[in-house]
Order: C-alpha cells, then structure tokens, then sequence
C-alpha cells in the first residue's frame, strides 16, 4: 500500500478511531508511557496519530508528536487544546470550588485512561464508576483501574456500581437496573475502605437486596 492510500485510510479512520482502537491499544500505550515517565526528559513520539497517549506523560515533559496524516493530527491538537483548557480553567477556580469537585468516567466519550492523567496533574479525585467502564472500556483491568483511582483520594474514595437493565448481553448495556447484579459488584472491591453508590432504580430495596447477596460470601472462610 503506498503513502497516499494509507494517508486517505486514516483521514477516513480519524473521526472514529478512538472509539474503534482506543481500547485495544490502551495496555500497550499505558505501558509504554509508564517507562518514558520513570525515565524522564523530553519526548518524540513518532507516529502520534489521534494523541491517544499525550495525556498520561507526566508534567513537565516536553512532548513533540508528529505523524503525515493531517486529519489525525488535527484530533491530537484538539486533544492538548482541551485538557490545557481544562487545566487552566481548573487552576483558576477558587480553592473553596476546587474542593468540591471531582472527575468521572462515562460510558461514552471520556475513559479512565482519558481522565486518570488529568486527576495527576490536576490532584482531582476520580469517581470510578465500573458500569461505565464496562460500557466504555479502554484495556486496563477493573482491578488496575480501582487501584489508580484509590491512589488519587485524601479522603474516603466514592465509586458508582449499577447493573445494566436487559443485563450485558442485551442490545443496549447503557440503562440501568432497578436492583445490582451481585456480579457486578467487583471482588478487588471487597474489604477495601470505600464508598460504593448504589444507582439502581429502586433503591433502598436495590441496597438490601444487594447486602444479603453478600451475606453469604463475607461469611465464607
């Protein structure tokens, strides 16, 4: 394939090519930002595509990222655009509103890996909600997801659990159940000092249901 039809292939693939590649590249991207950030110094990423890895380099690298696909590009300049506006806007609030906020995953744009990098320059909590991650994934484990969002709290942690209403495999997992599937509910979550809240059509009923579904494991030696 020469370069003219691969460029026309990515101009094609660049409106959608975070929600059709962005997760299975995460694990591989995650992996390789983690060794530049324990090494330090200024940063080429050749082949930058969309800008999928600029948020998780940890400040104050000096990132350059080129790639020959101009639509691709365009997405990764709109990426720095938005997280610096976010930053600055952010920086400007006052320390009483900065206090109450907090950064969450959904289940259709914006991933923990999109977020978590933000939560370290910013030192927001990250609400992890598992459904929407579920919904949305981006390659990292539930377990190492929890583990990065734990990390980002001074306070007692607050994470969201819902089930989805015609359950995972049906046409649309988005909805929420009026009660929680019990497996839903993660293991690496168990023992941990947390919040979970439950959002579940109905309930305090949901909650009960949820408790005594428990009942039996926690009294399992």
């Amino acid at each position: 394939m020469d370069l003219a039809s691969v460029s026309r292939t990515y101009a094609r693939w660049a409106p959608f090519y975070d929600r059709t590649f962005g997760s299975l590249t995460s694990a591989g991207r995650r992996r390789a930002v983690d060794h530049i950030n324990a090494r330090g110094g200024e940063v080429l990423e050749l082949g930058v595509g969309t800008g999928l890895s600029l948020g998780g380099y940890a400040a104050p690298a000096m990132v350059t990222g080129i790639d020959f696909s101009h639509e691709m590009l365009d997405k990764a300049r709109d990426k720095v655009a938005s997280m610096g506006r976010f930053v600055a806007r952010y920086e400007a609030l006052p320390a009483h509103i900065k206090a109450r906020l907090v950064l969450e995953n959904d289940d259709r744009i914006y991933t923990p890996a999109d977020l978590l990098p933000l939560c370290a320059r910013t030192g927001l909590p990250f609400v992890y909600d598992v459904h929407h991650h579920r919904c949305h994934p981006d390659g990292q484990s539930i377990e190492a997801v929890t583990e990065q969002a734990l990390a980002t709290w001074l306070r007692e942690p607050l994470f969201h659990l819902s089930s989805p209403r015609d359950g995972w495999q049906g046409a649309n997992p988005r909805p929420h159940h009026d009660y929680i599937d019990p497996g839903d509910l993660p293991a690496c979550w168990a023992g941990r000092q947390l919040t979970v809240e439950v959002e579940a059509k109905a309930k305090e009923l949901a909650l009960q249901r949820l408790i005594a579904a428990q009942a039996p494991r926690a009294a399992t030696p």
